[in-house]
């Protein structure tokens, strides 16, 4: 599994309308059929380095995420709000990252793990 992490950086008092405009965007996606993701804010007050918005979103592999990406990438509509988007950011972050299937299951002394 590949999961895709995206964190969206306001422009000053433009947090509102960058979360906005990331909700436009999944819709989009659903719209095309395509995974939607999950759109977090902070979830206290806002420290100056935290996110204003982040976007997760699960594929099974990079191949299936390549093609997806391309397919939205090609939809006029959803380019319109990711150039809109992006002239609403101070900064932009993504990272690609894939699952272990392997974990180490440490036994604690009374039997919990």
């Amino acid at each position: 599994m590949v999961t895709v992490i995206q964190r969206y950086y306001a422009r000053p008092g433009m947090a509102e309308a960058v979360l906005e405009t990331r909700l436009e965007a999944s819709r989009r996606l659903a719209a095309m059929g395509l995974p939607t993701g999950v759109t977090l804010t902070p979830a206290e007050a806002k420290a100056p380095d935290v996110p204003d918005v982040v976007w997760i979103c699960h594929y099974l592999d990079l191949a299936e995420r390549t093609l997806l990406s391309r397919t939205a990438e090609s939809d006029s509509e959803f380019a319109a709000i990711r150039a809109r988007q992006t002239g609403q950011l101070s900064r932009f972050e993504r990272d690609l990252l894939k699952a272990l299937y392997e974990t180490e299951v440490v036994e604690l002394g009374d039997g919990n793990v």
